[in-house]
C-alpha cells in the first residue's frame, strides 16, 4: 500500500468546505485509492489551531471530530510528538536557517526522511523545497 504523509493544509483542505482547496483536495483523494496516511502529533496541534479562530465553538468541536476519526482509522498513522522528534526538527530549523520552514514542517520532513516517505499530500511548496514530491 502506498505511504503519504499527510500534512496541516491538507488536513483542512480535506475536512473544510470552505477552505480554497477542498474540492481538489477530495478530488485527487478520490483518485488515490486506499492508501496509508502518515502525520504527526505536531501537524494535528496544527491543524486544531487552525480551527480555533475560524468560526466558534462549532468549528473546533468538528476538527477534533475529524482528528478522533484519523485515529480511529486502519490506514492512519499519527506519530507522537517525541522530545527526540522535536529536536531534529529544530536542528534541521537551525541549519536551514535561509528557508520559511515552521519548525512543524522540519518536523514533518525529518519524519520523512526517518520513515522514507517520499511523497506528501500538501499544498504547501515547503516540501517540495525540501526535495519532497507533493500531491496534488
Amino acid at each position: 500500500m502506498r505511504t503519504l504523509f499527510g500534512d496541516t493544509s491538507w488536513l483542512v483542505a480535506i475536512s473544510a468546505q470552505r477552505d480554497q482547496h477542498h474540492a481538489p483536495a477530495m478530488a485527487l483523494s478520490a483518485k488515490l485509492g486506499r492508501y496509508r496516511l502518515v502525520t504527526t502529533e505536531f501537524v494535528m496541534a496544527e491543524f486544531l489551531n487552525t480551527f480555533a479562530a475560524m468560526h466558534g465553538t462549532w468549528s473546533r468541536m468538528s476538527a477534533v471530530s475529524y482528528l478522533r476519526q484519523l485515529q480511529a482509522h486502519p490506514d492512519v498513522m499519527i506519530v507522537p510528538a517525541t522530545s527526540d522528534l522535536f529536536w531534529a526538527g529544530v536542528a534541521l530549523y537551525e541549519a536551514r536557517s535561509d528557508k520559511p520552514w515552521s519548525l512543524v514542517d522540519c518536523t514533518s520532513f525529518v519524519l520523512m526522511e526517518q520513515q522514507d516517505i517520499a511523497e506528501a499530500l500538501t499544498f504547501d511548496r515547503d516540501f517540495a523545497q525540501a526535495g519532497f514530491t507533493i500531491l496534488p
